[in-house]
């Protein structure tokens, strides 16, 4: 089938996909979006089993601008971490795939505060649990797990000791024994 059609790049965030399992109907969804001519989002998605195209609603979300390097499937979800503006800084966008469904969840609101202005975020799984990691300003890594899948109430701050003073650490997931597993930037 035909993909849909998009008018070409307004920016650096403006191209964004993911891959989800419905377990409900044996079915495989590509999950894609882009912002189109006036920053307006557009999000469809692919059904291996059905082998078309189908648009997802959007219009009962508020204005955001989905990462384009990080989709996390989880819980029957495709989440990606998007910016919604100065006001508000970032959320998790969430589209179901037994329902089809777009919708928004919340961070940790006490992590804001050291989320928003660092340089690298990360949504990832983290002992099976959706997960946050980002580097600080004093370059330390910072990890939010959300212990209980959709409920705000169960983030929790995880701290993580690292070793060396002059090395960069991005936390990727966690070992079945527990260990992280990360990647090394050399500024």
């Amino acid at each position: 089938p035909t993909a849909p059609y998009w008018t070409g790049f307004d920016g650096p965030n403006c191209f964004w996909g993911g891959l989800g399992y419905d377990e409900t109907t044996d079915d495989f969804l590509v999950v894609v979006g882009w912002r189109s001519s006036g920053n307006k989002n557009q999000w469809h998605y692919f059904s291996v089993r059905t082998n078309s195209w189908k648009e997802i609603e959007v219009s009962h979300l508020p204005p955001h601008e989905p990462n384009t390097y990080c989709a996390v499937f989880c819980n029957g979800a495709i989440h990606w971490l998007a910016w919604k503006g100065p006001d508000v800084g970032i959320t998790i966008v969430a589209f179901d795939v037994a329902r089809k469904h777009l919708s928004m969840m919340s961070l940790p609101m006490v992590s804001l505060r050291d989320i928003q202005g660092c340089p690298k975020r990360m949504l990832n799984l983290f002992g099976g649990c959706l997960g946050i990691s980002y580097r600080t300003k004093d370059r330390k890594a910072g990890l939010w797990v959300m212990k209980e899948y959709n409920v705000e109430s169960s983030w929790t701050k995880l701290n993580v000791v690292l070793p060396g003073d002059d090395v960069i650490y991005f936390l990727l997931c966690f070992t079945n024994g527990g260990e992280f597993v990360g990647m090394q930037f050399n500024n």
